[in-house]
């Protein structure tokens, strides 16, 4: 198969205050699509301080996205699914708001935002009820399709501190609430909590960064393993990195590490279990 996609955007933006303690912030994204057309799409974010180390925020925004070519026209294979295309896909609608508190008060700093996401003609992977043995593990089959309706809200929480001797610590949680509109039910595979937290090592003076982080991804309504119109539900797990990353000399470093360093398998699919890289980066 031999396609041919063209997509250009323009995007213009510009932040300027309306009072001393007020900014705002104003976009427009121009998007033009050779199959799906063009689509103007607003957005504004503000924020108001209230003390100086105090911020409201808020925001509305609309987006746009168009199926790619190997939602379109593309089956593929991998360890959370294989996909099936679909070449009667829609482009995707959304509008999004936020609204919350940030500040920080001496070492520390935090933020609570609410958001809500609702969605027209999402691209959605659904179940076909069919799957594949990789090993022991059932690799189940979806396809591309469009829902109607449907939405994502929630609260995000995170947290900070610097500690001494180049130490810090950081936490984010968020909790999802999410819908589709077409049968009443959680969408598939989005977890009602997730958890991070990292402890950091940033030392200038050796060149020396490292950081370990555990990720917790909480219950979430599944595919159903055979041709069952019953959809499951998987429980949590918690999944830990490590990672270091020295300065040789300038614009020159090595960096190493390990994902899921436990080999923590996830309770739904085929799972790669422990990653582990090396490599380096340059500037010039």
């Amino acid at each position: 198969m031999d396609k041919t996609i063209h997509n250009r955007a323009l995007f213009l933006q510009d932040d300027f205050f309306l009072f001393d303690c007020l900014m705002i912030t104003a976009g427009v994204r121009l998007d033009d699509h050779s199959d799906f057309g063009s689509e103007v799409n607003p957005r504004v974010s503000l924020i108001y301080n209230i003390l100086e180390n105090f911020r409201f925020k808020t925001s509305y925004g609309e987006g746009f996205r168009a199926p790619s070519v190997y939602e379109l026209y593309v089956d593929t294979e991998n360890a959370k699914g294989d996909v099936i295309s679909n070449p009667d896909l829609d482009s995707e609608t959304s509008k999004s708001c936020e609204i919350g508190f940030e500040g920080e008060y001496k070492k520390l700093n935090g933020k609570i935002m609410a958001f809500r996401n609702d969605i027209d003609d999402m691209i959605y992977k659904k179940p076909t009820g069919n799957f594949r043995m990789q090993g022991k593990k059932r690799v189940l089959e979806y396809q591309k399709i469009n829902l109607d309706e449907a939405y994502t809200q929630g609260i995000e929480i995170e947290a900070g501190m610097a500690l001494p001797c180049y130490f810090s610590v950081f936490a984010n949680s968020t909790f999802i609430d999410s819908e589709n509109d077409d049968t009443d039910e959680d969408l598939l595979e989005v977890p009602e909590v997730k958890l991070n937290a990292r402890l950091c090592y940033d030392n200038p003076v050796l060149g020396l960064r490292t950081n370990i982080r555990a990720n917790y991804t909480g219950k979430q309504l599944i595919a159903p393993k055979f041709e069952d119109s019953k959809k499951d539900e998987a429980g949590g797990y918690t999944v830990w990195d490590i990672y270091v990353e020295k300065d040789i000399c300038q614009n020159f470093n090595l960096f190493a590490g390990i994902d899921n360093m436990f080999n923590r398998e996830m309770p739904y699919s085929a799972f790669r279990g422990a990653f582990y890289y090396v490599g380096f980066s340059a500037g010039f």
